[in-house]
């Protein structure tokens, strides 16, 4: 991928705001109530788009805030992970 265009000089190319969630998902068919086992998901659309831009090339840095338990840390760990600044999420 050609990222010859954006500027180095700049700490970050964009930055985004918003809500980071955990999406959890039913492995089992059928209704919610039956399910058993879940699998889990960094959701939410900045979260999302910010994910893409990092795998783009971009320099991503996010503006958020995230519980402060198991399911935040594993927000926090995924989008770091993903090479994004997490250093202003909350």
């Amino acid at each position: 991928m050609r990222t010859d265009f954006f500027d180095k000089t700049k700490s970050k190319d964009v930055v985004a705001m918003g809500r980071a969630t955990v999406d959890l998902y039913a492995n089992e068919m059928g209704p919610m109530e039956d399910a058993v086992t879940f699998s889990k998901y960094v959701g939410g659309s900045p979260a999302n788009t910010s994910v893409a831009m990092a795998n783009l090339g971009l320099q991503v840095g996010y503006i958020g805030k995230v519980s402060s338990d198991q399911l935040g840390r594993y927000v926090l760990r995924y989008l770091a992970g993903k090479g994004i600044d997490t250093s202003h999420i909350a």
